[in-house]
């Protein structure tokens, strides 16, 4: 009924709270100028189109940056691509922490952990690229692009 309704789309709902973001630069299709109204006001910055998989669904991202903003981080990045895995700490459910080394090229994306400021919920790519993993990592977002550029 029009109640089991309501409550579901307040289960599912989806919020707009603004989150640092980490992504990885040979992911990047195609950057554009974009706008969107969230929550009545318009908000300019860029559409990013990125990489997933086989690259055969690319999905987009929306960020405040200018397109020339993020440029200019990916250029002062390291590119020497000699890293062959960044060492992540994956926080378990139960309270224990576990090592786990990615190379960067399964990582799929890192955003601030919606319930702390110290950690990132970071998604990476399994072996076959069949799915994207997420987790609770013990790290912070900025952590996480000094390892990948170190």
């Amino acid at each position: 009924d029009a109640e089991d309704a309501d409550d579901w789309q307040l289960l599912n709902g989806i919020t707009n709270d603004a989150k640092q973001v980490g992504i990885i630069s040979q992911r990047v299709l195609n950057m554009a100028a974009a706008e969107y109204v969230i929550n009545g006001t318009t908000v300019t910055g860029t559409l990013i189109t990125y990489a997933v998989g086989d690259n055969s669904l690319p999905t987009q991202i929306f960020v405040t940056q200018t397109a020339a903003n993020i440029q200019t981080s990916i250029n002062t990045a390291n590119t020497s691509n000699n890293i062959d895995s960044i060492l992540i700490t994956k926080k378990n459910t139960d309270g224990t922490t576990q090592a786990l080394y990615l190379p960067p090229s399964r990582i799929y994306a890192f955003y601030s952990h919606p319930d702390s400021t110290f950690d990132s919920l970071l998604m990476y790519e399994d072996e076959v690229n069949s799915q994207v993993v997420a987790i609770k990592a013990d790290q912070t977002v900025g952590g996480i692009v000094a390892s990948l550029n170190a």
